[in-house]
This record gives C-alpha cells, sequence and structure tokens, in this order.
C-alpha cells in the first residue's frame, strides 16, 4: 500500500495507479490532505485531472477531506486547458509567444471557401452548403493529425504523395489534390491571416511546457491523474512530470495481474481497454511491476476483487481467451458468484422498455437518497430517460447538453428561417406559432384563439395561398357560416393575420442585399426578435438562459467570422445557419444532486452508489469506428495518424473501469430502432466467462443479485390484458336528449351505412380534420370545380365562347384551391370534356326556360311520433321551368350511386333532396319532376338522369313513389335512432360499404375498426 506520505521519495519515474472499484478522487483528496499536513504538498501544487467535471468534484472532496480546517487548494488543472489564454503557461513555468489562433468557427468558414475554389477548379459543385459540410471533415483530419504530431513542424503530410500505387493511383491523384487544402493551401491561408490553428497550439502549449518543467524542473509539486495518456504530446507530459523531484502520476485502472505474456501483445490490440497505459508506461520508461496501487477501505473487499478478475479476463487480448479453461478454474464458482455481487443484467425487449427499466433504478435510488449515474455514450437512451423522469417531475440535464438546433430557441430559429422562405405554407405557419417565442406584437389570449381560427377556417387542407395578402382576402371573404362551421372565430383570426402580415413586412424592410453568411446571420436573429416581441414590445427572453447564451454568442460569432464568406442567395444563407446550429451544443447550468446523465469520459474518476451502464449493444456500446472520409485504415498507419480502433480500447477501458464498482446495473435492448440488435461484445464475453466459471446460466444474468426486477416491476404496472374481441366493439347508447335532432342529406346516408359516424360527429361533437398543409386532393378538386359551375347561373342564354369562359373558370378556381402551374396543364387538359358536356346541356335546356339555382340552401321540419327534426340539404343545382316544376343535378367527380341504389334508399341523398325541396315552404314548386348526376372531371363525362329502376325485375319507381317512399323510411329511421335502446354500430352491414372502402378512415380508427372487422361481419344483428 502507497500514501502521499512517501510519495515523492526516492528517485523518479514515479507512477502509481488506483483501483477501478476505489472513489478515485476521495483517495487523492484524502491523501492530499494528508501531504499538506505533513508539508509534502502545498497550495502552489498543480494537479492535472482528465475533464472539469472531475476538477470540479476534486475540489469538492478536498473541502470535504479537510472538513473544518480552512484550506488553500492546490492548483486544479484540465489538460486540455493547457493553452496560454486560459491558465497563463508562463506562470506555469513555460513560455510560449504564438500568433492568436483563429476560431474553430472562422476555420470551418476558412476551410470552406478553400474547398469552394478547390471544387471551382475542378469543376465540381460550388454548393456552399456541401462546402461547408467538407470543410467540417477537414478540420476532423487537421485535429486528428495534430494528436499525434510533435514539434513545430506539425504533422508530416509529405508523406501523402506516395500513399497509393496501381489500380487506385488515378482515383487517388483527385483525392490527393483536394486533400492538398490542407497539406499547402491552409498554412498559407493562415499565415496571410496571422492566425495559427487552435488544436496546434494547444499540443505545441503541452509540449513546451514539458520540454520547460524537464529542463527547469519546478520546486512545487505536480500530479497528472485519472488520465490514460492517449495523446502523444500528454503522454510525454506524463513522463516528464513522473520524472521531477515533486512530480507523479496516477494512472486510472491498470492491471496489474495480467501474465506478462499477454501484456507484450497488447501492442497489437489497439482494441483493448489496457492497449493505452501499455503505450504510456513504455512512454514514461518503467516496467508494469513499478507501477504502485493506492488503496481506501475497499482494498479487501473481495467481491470487488473477483469483479475486477473476470472483467479482466473477460476484456483480455483474443489470443488470451484459449487460456479461460484454466483461469476460470482458478476463479471457480464462489468467486465467480462473489464477483456477479451487486452486478446485475437487464435485457429489455425495446428501447422503450429498456429507458422505463433505467429510469425506475434511478427514481429507487432517489427515494433512498442515494447517487446514481446513467452512463452511456448513446444521446437518445439519455433522452429517453430524461423523459421518463419528467413524468415523476425528476428534471435532470443532459451532461452532454443538447445540439442547439434541438434546444427551444433552436427550434424558434428553424421555425423563423421556415418562414421567411415560405410565410403561406400552412406547416410552417402553424410551427412558428405554435412556439412561445413567436408572439407577433399580441397578448397570450388572442394570440391562442387566432391561430386555432387560422388552422381550422383557413389552413387545413392543401395549401392555396401564393402570399400572406391572398390568405387575408380568403379569410375576410369567407362566410360566416364557413367560420361557424369550422368552429372557429373571426375576428380574432383576422387580427392575427394582419400582425403576421405587419411582422413580415418589417423583416422584409430590413432584409439586406444578401452577400455573405455573416449578414444573414444578424438578419435572422433581426427577424427574430421582430417575431417574438411581445404585446409591450420586449423580446429579450429570447436570449435568456442557457439556450439564449449559446444562441446569442452563435450568431454574434458568425456575423463576426462569416463577414466575408459569401452566399448566392438566402435560401443558401439560411440552409447554412441551420447546419452550423447542429454543430453547437447546449450546456446544462447545474445538474441534480443525486442524478447525472454522464458520457464514459466524464464519469471515469466520478463516485456514485450506482452506476447504469446502458446502451451495451454493437454499435452503440462500443460505437463503430467513424469513417474517415479521405483516408482508410492503412493511410492512417502510414501517415502516423491514431488508428481510429485506439478508440475502441478507450471505450473499453472505460467500460471496465465501471463495470468494476460496487453496484452496477448493465442494460440492452434486443430490438432497437425496430431492428434486431447485437449484444456488445464485451457483454457477450462477460456472460460466457461467467457461465463457464460458476455454472450459471447466461439468461439468468439479467436477475442474479439485482436489488429489484424492474422488469418485472414493469410487467405488473402495464400488464398484458387478454380481451374477448367483440367487447371492444363500440357500442354507445346516449341518452334521447344528446341524440340529434338536425341531419343534412349527406347525413342521413351515413346514418343508413355507418351510425357509428353520426354518433362521433353529431353526439360527441368531433369532426375529422383535414392534414395540415396537405396535397391536393380529390376534396380540393371537387371543390373548385362545383365553385366553377356556379357561373353556369349567370347565363340566361349560353355565350358563343361560353366554353373558353367555362374554361377561364375552372383555370380561376383550380388556382384559388391551391393548384400550381404544373398541375394546372394536366388537370385543364382533363376539364375539356366536362366544359364541353356543360356546354352542351345548357344549350339542350334553353328552350325549357330553366330558371337556374346553384348551391341552394334548403330546410325543413319532420315531425315523427318521438320529435321534431329538422332537415336540411345543399343542392349543388336546381333548374326549375316555367310550370314550377323543379329538378335536381348534383355534379360528381367521383362514383355515381345507381338507380338500383337510389331507389333502396340506401344512397338516399338526392331523394332527401328531394323531399326537402317539395316540403320547404318559402321556395314555392309545383313538385320535383326529375333528379340526377352529372358526372364530371374525367375524360368520358355524362349526365344521368333518375329512372327509378330496382333490382329483382321489379316495376320502377315514380318520383312520386320514390318522394313518398324516402318520407316514409325518413321518419322510421329518425324514430329509431331516437330511441335510447338504439346502439351506433360501426358499419353495420359490410355488404353495403361504399365501394373501395378501407379502415383508414378517421372514424374507423377511432372505432379501432380494423382490429375486430373481420368479426363484425354479423353485427346488424344486434
Amino acid at each position: 500500500m502507497a500514501d502521499f506520505g512517501n510519495i515523492f521519495d526516492g528517485f523518479g519515474p514515479r507512477v502509481y495507479s488506483i483501483e477501478p472499484y476505489e472513489n478515485f478522487l476521495q483517495i487523492l483528496a484524502r491523501d492530499l490532505s494528508h501531504a499538506i499536513l505533513e508539508n509534502q504538498f502545498s497550495s502552489d501544487a498543480i494537479i492535472f485531472l482528465p475533464t472539469r467535471r472531475a476538477a470540479r468534484q476534486l475540489a469538492q472532496e478536498f473541502l470535504d477531506a479537510r472538513k473544518e480546517i480552512a484550506t488553500i487548494l492546490p492548483r486544479i488543472r484540465t489538460l486540455g486547458d493547457i493553452d496560454p489564454e486560459e491558465i497563463n503557461l508562463a506562470g506555469l513555468g513555460g513560455y510560449l509567444e504564438f500568433e492568436p489562433h483563429i476560431s474553430s468557427q472562422r476555420k470551418v468558414f476558412e476551410l470552406a471557401k478553400l474547398v469552394q475554389k478547390r471544387n471551382e477548379i475542378a469543376d465540381w459543385s460550388h454548393d456552399a452548403n456541401n462546402a461547408i459540410n467538407g470543410a467540417f471533415a477537414l478540420a476532423d483530419l487537421l485535429d486528428s493529425a495534430e494528436l499525434m504530431a510533435n514539434g513545430e513542424s506539425g504533422p508530416d503530410w509529405s508523406k501523402l504523395d506516395d500513399l497509393v500505387e496501381g489500380e487506385l493511383a488515378d482515383h487517388w491523384k483527385q483525392s490527393r489534390e483536394f486533400l492538398k487544402i490542407i497539406t499547402h493551401y491552409w498554412p498559407q491561408r493562415l499565415n496571410e491571416l496571422g492566425l495559427c490553428d487552435p488544436a496546434n497550439k494547444r499540443r505545441r502549449a503541452i509540449e513546451i511546457l514539458a520540454k520547460s518543467w524537464e529542463e527547469n524542473p519546478p520546486d512545487f509539486p505536480i500530479i497528472i491523474a485519472g488520465s490514460t495518456g492517449s495523446v502523444p504530446a500528454a503522454r510525454e507530459l506524463m513522463r516528464v512530470v513522473a520524472g521531477l523531484p515533486k512530480g507523479c502520476v496516477i494512472l486510472p485502472g491498470l492491471d496489474k495481474k495480467m501474465p506478462d505474456s499477454e501484456w507484450q501483445k497488447l501492442k497489437e490490440e489497439n482494441g483493448h481497454p489496457q492497449r493505452i497505459l501499455f503505450d504510456t508506461i513504455n512512454h514514461i520508461g518503467i516496467d508494469r511491476k513499478d507501477v504502485k496501487n493506492l488503496y481506501s477501505q475497499c482494498a479487501d473487499n473481495e467481491n470487488l476483487i473477483f469483479r475486477r478478475r473476470v472483467l479482466n479476463l473477460a476484456l483480455s487480448p483474443k489470443e488470451a481467451t484459449a487460456s479461460w479453461i484454466n483461469e476460470t478454474d482458478k476463479i471457480g464458482k464462489e468467486g465467480a458468484k462473489k464477483a456477479l455481487h451487486q452486478l446485475s443484467l437487464i435485457e429489455a425487449q425495446t428501447e422503450e422498455e429498456e429507458a422505463s427499466a433505467i429510469a425506475l433504478h434511478m427514481r429507487q435510488m432517489l427515494e433512498e437518497d442515494k447517487s446514481c449515474a446513467l452512463i452511456s455514450p448513446n444521446q437518445n437512451i439519455a433522452q429517453r430517460v430524461c423523459e421518463k423522469l419528467q413524468k415523476w417531475d425528476i428534471n435532470i440535464d443532459l451532461s452532454s447538453g443538447i445540439p442547439f438546433n434541438k434546444s427551444d430557441l433552436g427550434i424558434f430559429v428553424e421555425a423563423v428561417c421556415e418562414f421567411i422562405l415560405n410565410p403561406t405554407d400552412p406547416k410552417t405557419i402553424m410551427a412558428l406559432l405554435a412556439h412561445p417565442f413567436a408572439k407577433f406584437g399580441m397578448n397570450f389570449v388572442d394570440k391562442k384563439h387566432g391561430m386555432i381560427g387560422l388552422e381550422l377556417a383557413l389552413l387545413r387542407g392543401a395549401a392555396r395561398d401564393k402570399s400572406l395578402l391572398a390568405l387575408q382576402n380568403r379569410a375576410q371573404n369567407l362566410r360566416d357560416k364557413d367560420w361557424q362551421y369550422r368552429r372557429a372565430g373571426k375576428e380574432k383570426t383576422l387580427k392575427l393575420i394582419g400582425a403576421i402580415i405587419k411582422k413580415f413586412d418589417e423583416i422584409n424592410s430590413i432584409t439586406p442585399p444578401i452577400k455573405t453568411i455573416g449578414e444573414i446571420a444578424k438578419f435572422i436573429s433581426t427577424a427574430m426578435e421582430i417575431i417574438s416581441c411581445d404585446e409591450n414590445q420586449k423580446y429579450e427572453y429570447i436570449w435568456g438562459k442557457e439556450a439564449g447564451k449559446t444562441g446569442s454568442s452563435f450568431f454574434g460569432q458568425i456575423i463576426i467570422d462569416g463577414q466575408d464568406f459569401e452566399v448566392k442567395n438566402l435560401n443558401e444563407g439560411l440552409k447554412i445557419i441551420k447546419n452550423l446550429m447542429g454543430k453547437n451544443v447546449v450546456r446544462p447550468i447545474g445538474t441534480h444532486p443525486n442524478l447525472a446523465i454522464l458520457g464514459p469520459l466524464e464519469a471515469r474518476l466520478l463516485h456514485f452508489d450506482k452506476y447504469i451502464l446502458a446502451g451495451l449493444d454493437e454499435g452503440i456500446w462500443p460505437q463503430a469506428a467513424p469513417i474517415d472520409p479521405f483516408l482508410s485504415r492503412p493511410m492512417r498507419e502510414t501517415l502516423g495518424l491514431q488508428s481510429k480502433d485506439l478508440r475502441l480500447g478507450l471505450a473499453a477501458h472505460d467500460f471496465s473501469q465501471l463495470a468494476a464498482k460496487e453496484n452496477v446495473v448493465l442494460t440492452r435492448a434486443a430490438r432497437r430502432a425496430g431492428a434486431p440488435s447485437v449484444p456488445s461484445r464485451w457483454l457477450w464475453r462477460l456472460k460466457t466467462l461467467i457461465a463457464g466459471a460458476s455454472g450459471i446460466d447466461a439468461q439468468e444474468l439479467t436477475i442474479h443479485n439485482c436489488d429489484f426486477d424492474a422488469l418485472e416491476i414493469l410487467k405488473k404496472t402495464t400488464p398484458e390484458i387478454d380481451v374477448d374481441i367483440n367487447s371492444i366493439i363500440p357500442k354507445p347508447k346516449p341518452p334521447e336528449f344528446s341524440r340529434p335532432k338536425t341531419y343534412s342529406a349527406t347525413q342521413i346516408e351515413a346514418l343508413i351505412r355507418d351510425p357509428y359516424k353520426i354518433y362521433v360527429n353529431k353526439v360527441l361533437g368531433l369532426m375529422p380534420l383535414d392534414p395540415l398543409g396537405g396535397e391536393i386532393s380529390a376534396k380540393e378538386r371537387g371543390s373548385a370545380i362545383h365553385k366553377a359551375l356556379e357561373i353556369i347561373k349567370d347565363w340566361e342564354k349560353v355565350p358563343d365562347n361560353a366554353f373558353e369562359i367555362l374554361m377561364g373558370e375552372f383555370k380561376t378556381q383550380l388556382l384559388a384551391f391551391g393548384y400550381d402551374e404544373n398541375m394546372l396543364g394536366i388537370e385543364l387538359e382533363r376539364l375539356k370534356p366536362s366544359a364541353q358536356l356543360m356546354v352542351d346541356f345548357q344549350k339542350s335546356r334553353e328552350d325549357s326556360q330553366f330558371k337556374i339555382h346553384v348551391e341552394q340552401y334548403l330546410e325543413t321540419q319532420l315531425e315523427t311520433k318521438s320529435a321534431i327534426f329538422n332537415l336540411k340539404a345543399t343542392a349543388d343545382r336546381i333548374d326549375i321551368d316555367k310550370n314550377g316544376n323543379a329538378q335536381i343535378w348534383d355534379y360528381k367527380t367521383g362514383s355515381i350511386a345507381t338507380d338500383a341504389q337510389i331507389s333502396s334508399l340506401l344512397s338516399p341523398q338526392l331523394p332527401v333532396t328531394a323531399w326537402i325541396l317539395e316540403n320547404q315552404e318559402p321556395f314555392e314548386i309545383k313538385k320535383v319532376s326529375a333528379f340526377g348526376h352529372i358526372k364530371i372531371g374525367n375524360k368520358n363525362p355524362y349526365e344521368q338522369k333518375y329512372e327509378g329502376k330496382q333490382k329483382d325485375k321489379k316495376p320502377p319507381l315514380s318520383m312520386n313513389e320514390i318522394i313518398e317512399k324516402t318520407d316514409n323510411n325518413l321518419k322510421n329511421l329518425l324514430d329509431k335512432f331516437n330511441q335510447e335502446d338504439q346502439i351506433y354500430l360501426s358499419k353495420p352491414r359490410v355488404e353495403f360499404l361504399y365501394p373501395n372502402q378501407t379502415w383508414e378512415d378517421l372514424t374507423d380508427r377511432l372505432a379501432r375498426r380494423i382490429e375486430w372487422a373481420d368479426a363484425a361481419n354479423g353485427g346488424d344483428n344486434e
């Protein structure tokens, strides 16, 4: 056992290790506090840690260790902060004279300009957004190269010329020419700007510090703790510090019990968890046996010792698996069981189930007033768990933050961009209005009511308006009954539209001549403030909180760094803005005191009462090695770049360290994104090894030593219910007073074919909504054609150019209902036969001197045994001759009912309309002499007058007979459905369904029709 009382005794290098099951930072703080009392350590000392979170926690551990003793803490830094602007490198003993470094945002813009020039020379794509993406890839390659470089010269790109020979040479020539951007033009551009690369500056800062300390050892203690030494520059600093008179290095979780024969094979095992430590120890120049372990009270915990041993064996080099049998015999069944103590595995069926189980574990620890950390490299898992916890009012932030474009302000930015580009798109308008930041100068109540009216009355269905003014005109011209039918308020809706137009005009007034991305960023930020102004003209709230600070910095940086990055137009610039937003992260300002969601690196040195390692599936943890768009793996090795497989080794190291903690839950999901997943290689090895050592079946690990079974709790709280399929068939029987007393002619047909639809619409008051800004459908087409045909009422005599007039009206109405120029030409060609049919039809009726009524509203009452009902209809066209006899014509762009369907009153729309017309007193006619359909809109339009034909060779019905039959059937039907014992069944007569009927109707979904359709065939016997 070693402690800090004698840590600087003897000669260096001094290297120590702390076992993963120990509380790393607590040991560090405790023994350093002891060293302070022994005057072995002073406040001048420097402690380097791998992450800022670890640095903050170490400071707290110092305070806990010192308790009430006043203490000046040593300087606690992170290796990534060795930067002269951040910690005053000269004060640490180094001297650095560098040009100012280029900001990360400007670096991307400058690289993108070089990409554009390269593409222009090669006659490739000139798209600026693609150039931005290429710049990010090049920046990653530059940073990767800097990680492995050394000295002032930086990466050695001279080997690029000889990388490929043979068949790939011609292809490689193009890639090599492209990579000249970073090998030749980038250094030249930095020199012109008088700036340096930030990655190069950070690396050189560490190198100069290491050289300075080696030449002039400081007289104060220096400790590097918790770092694995994965970066050569940091590894060199660790070598120097380990050899200083008052320096030492403390490694995380070095495996000292691995056989030497296996240890030496690690230089060929990039994916092994000890590989990085192997390289670091060799670089420091010591043997593994020279590394001493620092212990705490956990040193004698046999369970944790066996756990560590099993994990090391499970993740041993692949060549060493042959020795598993011997090693498992040494561990024995009892040792394997000890290793499993407080180690459990949750194998959920889905991602959702996995997240629910994790949330239960975290809630359990919170109720016990203990700490718990969810650790996973996968953001999707973390986000799902956050949402689960929020249902219990447990708010927890992702420590890694969220992409700016996923924050509330980022979503608002994207909505504003879309609105500027397409202000009349219904989805765009509603997405912007739904955002709480979009005030449009209105108070909350007025805006809310206006939104409801705007959506229900104007934006549902296909997009129709080409400008905001056109939308306003359509709203002003909408009939009052249409506002009422759509349950929308006209006044508040018009007020909102006016406010939107006012703000849009204000935005247009400040639109600059778009040249650069900097100008666009300034324009967008101003547009955001205009739209977010409330009734008091305040907008500052959008820049508050962490997302606001990130957004302010984001736009400010682009305005400065993008002032000379040119774009073709506003559309291209807005795409770039949205692209760049996803590269910025909003960090939380604080975390939950007992719960945390961390990445593996962040969690490396931290201590919790329970660790949940989630997402142990291949491709999730470990993640697949990222694809280099420029260089293959052999190419990277030739150039001396870090192997991407080493990241797998780092991930394996973090997993092995975390899985060795005292209380650990491992989780995975059998299916992810709807597809089967494969267990992580680490998990598979661990299960196989334990099964061999203990005789415990691998499947039993899912419940072994678990403090509580989260999956079983989930099963009990969401039990599977075995329900008789017929019991879910809806059978509503509302009281008599709530049953409808008013029907339209089309609703009478629905009452016959699908009573449940009437229940939904007229009893529950639910109406199906058209898609928001959907595609042009048969509904819009039919409405446009019907509207155009209204012009015929003004023809006392058919004009000579009637065909041209009607075609012009078709064009006007199709445009009004949302048709664009491309669709318009096709549709007008299809309507030519219909236009000719209507002209000929009208000419054939001139001698009869018909008076034409179009879109005629009709209403009357029907008294039955049980109640008085209001019946109404709207006739497409009523022609009344000079004798007072009426003909009713219904325009149909879809299928037409047959005479037999009309005679049986299975399709009663025209007979009911005729009955209402004859019984409506204000509309005086002698009788209805005929009715029929005019099929219109296809290549073979025709008129079809009802002739009274019936099935089974029954004699035809006259008009008087069909109207009399309608009278009797209406009374019986309405009386029947006015009784409280009558059920509103869903489509009880499946043999009489509408043509081409499916179960995708919204009413069918509400009735869950697709689940029991096959069982409903006999439903009419109820």
